[in-house]
């Protein structure tokens, strides 16, 4: 990056460069972007620019997060908040802890992460709403729902996609449509549900960073309504963006499989996820792609195989309070033992 800041005057100004042309880079699905980012934290943090250097760390810890792994991603995150905390800049402590919190519900953290943005919800309530308020609302929502408290994500889920909707970023409309189709999916809502589908498809047609990262929930929606063209379409035209991409459209080609009938072609794509969610901290995925992978199993009639992914499954979901994940997996048990009896 050393070229591309070499004519810039200040350093604050360099910083800036850095990562604007390292997002811009990261949201065309190009990695290399992670570079500027970095090299913009460290010109901040050697001026001794604390500001620059917390939203430096913030970016930098959000971008490795969808485009390596969240463990290496909280090391950022948590230098960050610590430098915000040391200098009391208190709106970044609180941009950085929602960050906290974005990295720790994929790993399954939810204990934490409720916590978290509970906080976050209710110091940005006292400084007048940011879309760290909103975000932190959004992933609230999710471990609502998979822990079983459904009316809560709706109430929570259902204002933000309206405010996502008018703010027009990306970063929060993506995934609260994503979010919002698996809920009207639950709800029996199939109109709905693949209205949201829709949306999604159309918003991200030009942010392939952001479809790929949100991709699954919207492909499993479709796959259950049995939409095998549309998906087919829709996987085509996502390529994967970053580890998170990887992991969402190895899933996604499974749901494409499962509606062509192929059962075992679709086991193989979940069992790529379940690898590739492990290997980069994506929990909740890896574990949602093993009750997938158990299903497409049983519907090819090799129930043998189940019990040691749904037992897997289970510990998982169980250390994650995951009351929807869990009804799954019960599910799944009984209809295996049936198989076999």
């Amino acid at each position: 990056a050393a070229p591309l800041v070499a004519s810039v005057g200040t350093a604050e100004d360099q910083t800036r460069l850095l990562s604007t042309r390292g997002g811009a880079l990261v949201e065309l699905g190009d990695a290399a972007g992670i570079d500027y980012l970095a090299d913009g934290v460290a010109i901040a943090l050697d001026r001794n620019m604390t500001g620059s250097a917390t939203t430096a760390l913030n970016n930098l810890a959000t971008v490795v997060g969808n485009m390596r792994s969240t463990q290496e991603a909280l090391i950022h995150v948590d230098k960050g908040f610590s430098l915000a905390e040391e200098r009391g800049l208190l709106l970044a402590a609180n941009w950085l802890t929602f960050t906290r919190s974005e990295l720790l519900v994929p790993l399954g953290r939810w204990g934490e992460a409720l916590e978290l943005t509970e906080r976050v919800m209710q110091r940005d309530a006292e400084t007048g709403g940011s879309q760290a308020g909103n975000g932190a609302a959004g992933l609230r929502a999710v471990v609502l729902f998979y822990s079983g408290r459904e009316h809560e994500a709706i109430e929570l889920s259902t204002p933000l996609l309206e405010t996502a909707r008018q703010i027009k970023d990306l970063q929060v409309l993506a995934p609260a449509l994503s979010f919002s189709a698996t809920l009207a999916h639950d709800a029996g809502n199939r109109d709905r549900a693949l209205e949201l589908a829709d949306e999604y498809e159309r918003a991200t047609t030009d942010a392939l960073a952001f479809r790929s990262f949100f991709l699954a929930d919207v492909t499993a929606v479709l796959a259950a309504y049995g939409e095998t063209d549309w998906l087919q379409r829709l996987v085509a035209n996502s390529p994967p963006v970053g580890a998170l991409g990887e992991v969402q459209t190895a899933r996604a080609r499974g749901h494409l499989e499962m509606t062509r009938g192929r059962s075992l072609e679709a086991a193989a794509e979940f069992r790529r996820a379940v690898e590739l969610g492990d290997e980069y901290g994506r929990v909740v995925d890896s574990t949602i792609a093993m009750i997938e992978c158990a299903d497409a199993l049983l519907a090819a009639g090799s129930a043998g195989e189940v019990a040691d992914l749904l037992e897997q499954a289970r510990g998982r979901a169980v250390t994650m309070n995951a009351a929807k994940l869990l009804a799954r997996i019960d599910a799944l048990q009984s209809d295996s033992e049936a198989a076999e009896a």
